[in-house]
């Protein structure tokens, strides 16, 4: 990003990934992605894998690319759209390793499960974007979540990932919440984050 930046290149730089919400304020072009292992089948009464996202610039290009992959790609038209979906799969990458390790299973049999809507809705109010744009609503961050555990039978994230990730993944999350209340209020208004991550023997403070 600073190399493209000295160079004025800022609208020909294309970031790809998996929900950091500062990737579409640096770049021209931003996508997002949602995908599923080959391997993993998806049946009838499943919902199909929700739609990648591609916002910018070079947005098109990109998505067509990822249709001739098998990769369904959605173009959005404004940056505000790109980033509720980008909080979602962020609450996705939050919430989904920890419930499945603390409740032994994969993410499809536990996707309504309470442990998993208490995690989502603590992480809920901290997924405005850098610019301040609102968070998505609680409905639609619940809906993306449901939708993209269901269409992984057999998944379960990896912890090993989750723990190399944590500054992009929880502990974006809860840098905001320790800036807007401090180091107590933050584990007030998220505790079961900071009961389930000093399980997994992060420190949290």
């Amino acid at each position: 990003c600073s190399l493209a930046r000295e160079r004025g290149r800022e609208r020909d730089l294309v970031l790809v990934g998996n929900g950091p919400l500062e990737w579409s304020a640096k770049a021209g072009t931003a996508i997002l992605l949602y995908a599923r292992a080959t391997s993993v089948q998806t049946l009838e009464s499943q919902p199909p894998c929700p739609s990648s996202r591609a916002y910018g610039v070079h947005g098109p290009w990109f998505a067509a690319r990822l249709a001739r992959l098998g990769i369904s790609c959605t173009v959005d038209a404004d940056r505000a759209r790109f980033e509720r979906h980008a909080a979602a799969k962020l609450a996705w990458a939050c919430t989904m390793w920890l419930a499945c390790d603390e409740l032994d299973c994969s993410c499809e049999l536990i996707s309504d499960d309470p442990l998993v809507l208490e995690l989502a809705r603590e992480v809920h109010p901290w997924l405005t974007d850098p610019d301040g744009a609102a968070a998505p609503s609680e409905r639609f961050l619940l809906t993306q979540l449901r939708d993209y555990s269901l269409s992984l039978p057999g998944v379960r994230p990896s912890v090993r990932l989750a723990r190399l990730e944590y500054g992009a993944r929880n502990g974006w999350v809860i840098s905001r919440a320790r800036r807007a209340l401090g180091d107590g209020g933050w584990q007030a208004s998220m505790p079961t984050h900071a009961r389930l991550l000093r399980a997994q023997g992060v420190a949290v403070h």
